[in-house]
């Protein structure tokens, strides 16, 4: 008679936005099980987005991707050629009661990236559970002193957020309207 084996935690994430993709590169290089969902079935269905400037994050955006896509990074940036001679970009912020300039970020460590680009290039070696209907289920199982089994439902919609139970218990309310 064989036992029964544990089976291994896995994190959920639902979306494929940059958040999400960072998290999954972070899971992976640390060897942690993870799975990925996403609404959309293009990296391009939203349009190609901003233009995104990392620079206090910067060190910590690093730290959680791999090597070979730290490498990778200047594919993603908006100008390369701006970025080759060392002009990143002004970032300056101004009062907008009085349309001062207050202050302006000059931190040489600084890269302005294609959102577009970067989540493509936070995609690469993830496989992407794509899901077209706005609704959507994950079935999970777990455990606890309150109830076994869950499903996850609308999970990246800000309209309804339920985790339901085996047994039919709301474990969280849907998401207020505001």
């Amino acid at each position: 008679m064989g036992s029964i084996q544990p089976v291994q935690p896995r994190v959920l994430i639902v979306g494929a936005g940059i958040t999400g993709l960072l998290l999954a590169q972070a899971l992976k290089k640390a060897g942690i099980a993870f799975s990925v969902y996403e609404r959309d079935p293009t990296p391009t269905h939203r349009g190609a987005g901003w233009g995104l400037a990392l620079h206090w994050a910067l060190d910590t955006f690093l730290s959680l991707v791999p090597q070979e896509l730290q490498d990778r990074l200047p594919e993603t940036y908006v100008d390369p050629v701006a970025a080759a001679k060392g002009d990143n970009g002004r970032f300056p912020f101004f009062d907008l009661s009085t349309g001062e300039a207050r202050y302006e970020n000059l931190s040489p460590r600084r890269v302005r990236l294609s959102r577009e680009k970067l989540r493509r290039l936070l995609m690469n070696d993830l496989d992407i559970q794509v899901r077209h209907s706005p609704i959507f289920a994950i079935d999970i199982m777990f455990t606890t002193n309150l109830c076994s089994g869950a499903r996850i439902l609308n999970a990246s919609s800000t309209r309804q957020r339920l985790l339901q139970s085996s047994s039919g218990m709301a474990l969280l309310q849907p998401a207020l309207k505001l």
